[in-house]
């Protein structure tokens, strides 16, 4: 029996099992992983999860307050004022409080930042800066805090 040689110089037996040697691989399956569709996380969620337990949010911070003592020999004492710009208050104004057992000190706490006022008795008479010249003003505080008044000179205290 003869064997034919291929043009490599083996035989043609050689050559079938090139042949099947060079056949491709057959495909090989590979399992795809199953993807899980996982929801993002709103962006707080994510923040609480990385900075622990949720943190309440601060107190608001107390109203901005101008607390006025006025010394005056009137009965009754009311202040006409505006308050951060908005409209004054109809005359009289607002009544003042006795403060303790002394009958010439009053007082008020007004919620605000800055204010503009003059004081009167509820009648006719008025306090106000520079009230016995041509050139009467009004009082002013431009901060919150605690204010006495007396004698026309208004001072900040502690």
């Amino acid at each position: 029996m003869t064997i034919a040689a291929d043009a490599s110089g083996g035989s043609s037996s050689c050559c079938t099992w090139r042949q099947q040697q060079q056949q491709p691989p057959p495909q090989q399956q590979y399992a795809q992983p199953q993807q899980q569709y996982v929801q993002p996380q709103p962006q707080q969620q994510q923040q609480q999860q990385q900075q622990g337990p949720p943190v309440a949010p601060p107190p608001p911070a107390p109203p901005a307050v101008i607390n006025l003592t006025y010394i005056t020999g009137w009965h009754n004492a009311f202040i006409h004022y505006s308050v951060d710009g908005k409209p004054w208050t109809q005359v009289p104004g607002t009544k003042l409080k006795q403060t303790g057992q002394d009958h010439n000190t009053k007082s008020i706490i007004i919620e605000g930042r800055k204010m503009e006022f003059v004081m009167n008795n509820g009648e006719n008479d008025w306090d106000s800066p520079g009230r016995f010249t041509d050139k009467p003003k009004n009082y002013e505080v431009t901060s919150p805090g605690n204010y006495r008044l007396k004698s026309g000179k208004i001072e900040k205290t502690q």
